[in-house]
């Protein structure tokens, strides 16, 4: 899927809708529960129908900024949430020693702040440290094509 998509074939919506009905028809019909023996049947297909949807829909929806910035720092929340959670967490129960807080409240503060450091890292650290790379392979590569006896 990631080949023919990267060779700038476009997946239609009606193949996308085909598809996806079938692989809940496939599931519904030939694994209705979760066993050793058919986790491709109920993990794998469902994952592909969701690609496939994802794929057939990027060029019809109009993104909004915020989430292309959330997407481009995808990366630095997922590397930054395993520290921020329960550090968040820790400070809210520091500061709530009654537990008066709702939990949905608590919750919605930790995810937030997890958020916020992640997007923080991703335009401090991971933005710069990726065009310093860029330009240090782009250096590289122009040495190489100058003059190869020159790259140690």
């Amino acid at each position: 899927m990631g080949t023919y998509y990267a060779r700038g074939k476009q997946i239609s919506l009606s193949t996308a809708l085909v598809v996806l009905f079938s692989v809940i028809a496939f599931r519904t019909l030939y694994a209705p529960t979760l066993t050793v023996a058919n986790r491709p049947i109920v993990v794998g297909l469902p994952a592909l129908a969701i690609v496939v949807v994802a794929l057939a829909l990027e060029t019809k929806i109009r993104w909004s900024r915020f989430l292309s910035m959330l997407g481009d720092a995808s990366y630095s929340i997922y590397l930054t949430h395993v520290l921020t959670l329960p550090f968040g967490l820790k400070l809210i129960q520091m500061a709530d020693r009654q537990h008066g807080l709702p939990g949905d409240i608590v919750y919605l503060a930790v995810v937030l702040a997890s958020i916020f450091v992640g997007l923080a890292c991703h335009r401090l650290l991971e933005r710069p440290l990726s065009r310093a790379a860029g330009r240090w392979l782009t250096r590289r590569s122009n040495q190489w094509t100058a003059d190869p006896r020159t790259v140690a």
